[in-house]
């Protein structure tokens, strides 16, 4: 067997893979090591070239290695991946290592003492701590009140005053001007503002359900149950009631909304009452966005969320009551009765419909059969979308200009295609299901032309949903569903 010259060693977990070459390059040795047989491999190999990617592990194992009589040498990754010459796998990593340690214009990395990766580590994770803003306490510290907080005692404690282990006490347990400690952020409730603010980010912006936060705080060392989380978010959707209604008041007496909703999982508590153990219902989130900045409005954009147990088109009814204008949503039945002509001949809103939802209908026929009428209309419906793009932030004159000018000759032209193409196609099919929804609503797909503050398409609203859509799920128990 030819002499090893260099070795290229590719780390792992607990199987490590070794590459030896001789002189000409030519692969002396393939073989794979437990973690355990490393060591005893180098130290009955000849004095060699051993090359690593560099990591945190490669300088531990460099100086291990160094000790046995080897020259060391340490790659940084981005200069091996070149030299991979086949599918990524151990194998051709340490191969690719080899290769690239034999390169005489390599650049290595010289290997770190453990003082200094020590160093290293904890300047990083003080770095990190200062970056996050976190504190050193946990994020139940701020219970109130706490035997273990000065203000407990009976003194109270000062702006900046620090408890015994040195930090500073919470807000929660300061005193306010009077010179007694303040009380808990919510009524009838021992947590402070800062625990508060936790549990509630874990669960709407976090998705936590508040069952997981109990044993979380469990592994922390404090024994919350699921239900004391219920009443404490409870209580604090409560206090902040009258803000949420300002919020409310506000975005719901705009004349333009868009709307949508999604289904939730939701905790039943009626199974586990009678036995059955966890069980879970569907229910359903419902959101209406004002957002004007694609005409350059002056009000903020925002947000309402309602919860409901179903979809009954009852709930839309009562949420949008008082409000009036223009709704752009999808074609759920339950707003029909928002669009129906009242004895005055007037309605409580026009429909304005997404076209959107008509491009990915369209997207999957086209996608299920290649069928080159869907592939064209998709490319009809992209030239209204690059003019929509051109026009995104301008007035809503300039807008409605632009529209009349550009898009309603193209929409008109769509139509005009699109009923010759009716008589091609089977009347059954989907893609003539897809067509007869879009001129079966015509005036409402048209209706952007003619207002340049309307969207094209109802992305707002599914803006809206989609960190709800993604991450919420067995959220709260069915019968606490709140607006927010």
């Amino acid at each position: 067997m030819s002499k090893i010259i260099k070795v290229g060693l590719d780390l792992a977990k607990n199987v490590f893979q070794v590459h030896g070459a001789d002189g000409a390059g030519r692969a002396v040795i393939r073989k794979k090591l437990r973690r355990a047989q490393v060591l005893a491999f180098f130290e009955e190999l000849s004095p060699c070239v051993v090359a690593m990617e560099a990591c945190g592990g490669a300088h531990y194992w460099g100086r291990e290695i160094d000790k046995l009589g080897h020259e060391v040498r340490l790659i940084p990754p981005a200069y091996v991946k070149p030299f991979v010459k086949r599918q990524k796998n151990d194998a051709a990593d340490a191969e690719a290592i080899c290769e690239a340690a034999m390169r005489p214009t390599m650049r290595f990395v010289p290997i770190k003492r453990e003082e200094t990766q020590g160093a290293a580590m904890v300047f990083r994770v003080r770095e990190l701590l200062i970056r996050s803003g976190r504190r050193r306490s946990t994020p139940f510290a701020d219970i109130w009140p706490s035997s273990d907080r000065p203000c407990s005692r009976g003194g109270g404690a000062a702006e900046g005053d620090r408890d015994r282990s040195g930090q500073e006490v919470l807000p929660a347990l300061r005193k306010d001007g009077s010179g007694a400690c303040a009380q808990p952020s919510v009524p009838r409730n021992m947590a402070g503002p800062n625990l508060l603010a936790y549990v509630l980010t874990c669960k709407f912006d976090d998705h936590v359900p508040l069952y997981r936060q109990n044993e979380i705080f469990a592994r922390m060392g404090a024994d919350i149950p699921d239900t004391t989380l219920e009443d404490w978010c409870g209580g604090a959707m409560k206090t902040l009631v009258p803000l949420i209604e300002k919020i409310e008041a506000e975005i719901m007496s705009s004349d333009l909304l868009h709307a949508d909703d999604t289904p939730i999982r939701v905790l039943d508590h009626s199974r586990k009452d009678k036995g059955l153990g966890k069980g879970v219902k569907q229910g359903r989130i419902w959101t209406y966005v004002r957002d004007q900045r694609p005409w350059a409005g002056q009000d903020p954009p925002g947000a309402v969320y309602y919860f409901s147990p179903d979809r009954k088109g009852e709930h839309p009814r009562k949420y949008l009551a008082r409000s009036g204008g223009i709704l752009q949503a999808d074609a759920y039945t339950g707003f029909r009765d928002l669009y129906e002509r009242r004895a005055d001949g007037t309605a409580q809103f026009r429909e304005a419909a997404c076209w959107a939802h008509l491009r990915r209908d369209f997207h999957v026929v086209w996608t299920s059969d290649k069928s080159e009428i869907a592939r064209e209309a998709l490319d009809r419906i992209g030239k209204l979308y690059d003019i929509e793009r051109r026009i995104a932030g301008q007035s809503a004159e300039l807008r409605r200009a632009v529209r009349q000018e550009k898009s309603k000759p193209l929409v008109e032209a769509f139509r005009t295609w699109a009923e010759r193409q009716l008589t091609r196609i089977p009347g059954k099919s989907d893609l003539a299901k897809v067509f007869l929804y879009w001129l079966g609503r015509w005036y409402s797909f048209c209706l952007f032309l003619d207002d340049g503050r309307m969207a094209i398409d109802n992305n707002p609203a599914e803006r809206g949903m989609r960190s709800i859509g993604v991450g919420w799920s067995l959220c709260a128990p069915f019968v606490s569903g709140w607006k927010h």
